[in-house]
């Protein structure tokens, strides 16, 4: 059986999400950016799960969050998202 979790492509496109949403909270990356940086890789968690990167400018659009989503609870849930769009897409439950 197949993991997500042992998925190197997937582990590390949520990897990268943890770490510039890190670089956003103390500063490093200006929190201005935030609903592009976090749209852009989240689509790159989608893409990642789904296997269809040729996607990721839809997934982009569909997972940027909102300008006042910045608590940890929203993070999540953005990360859930990315990871429920791949993988409807991937088998094709749309």
């Amino acid at each position: 059986m197949s993991r997500i979790d042992r998925d190197p492509i997937t582990v590390a496109a949520v990897a990268a999400l943890v770490h510039l949403k890190d670089k956003i909270t103390w500063g490093v990356l200006p929190v201005e950016c935030r609903h592009e940086i976090m749209g852009g890789y989240a689509a790159q968690v989608a893409a990642s799960v789904s296997g269809k990167y040729e996607s990721l400018s839809h997934y982009r659009e569909v997972l940027a969050p909102a300008k006042d989503e910045a608590r940890d609870r929203d993070f999540f849930d953005l990360v859930c998202r990315a990871m429920a769009l791949g993988f409807n897409e991937k088998w094709n439950l749309t």
